[in-house]
């Protein structure tokens, strides 16, 4: 698991959500509805594509430079 988490920068989760949490906000407080079904289905779906695209630069990264300090500092 700690593997996955180097691999993939789960702590950078938060960067993706933010925005859609402010913007989720924003629209409650201006119609004053939200579909929480689809808000929730639009955040999974934001946070598996964040997470696939940084586990597919880091293990990139790690094929290119197999002597980088930083990419060996993962552990892979």
């Amino acid at each position: 698991m700690q593997r996955f988490k180097a691999l993939v920068q789960a702590q950078t989760t938060l960067l993706t959500v933010l925005p859609l949490l402010l913007g989720t906000i924003m629209a409650a407080y201006y119609y004053h509805h939200v579909n929480l079904c689809e808000t929730f289905l639009l955040m999974l779906s934001a946070i598996c594509f964040h997470l696939a695209v940084n586990g597919h630069n880091q293990l990139s990264d790690y094929r290119r430079y197999p002597n980088s300090t930083t990419v060996d500092s993962m552990g892979l």
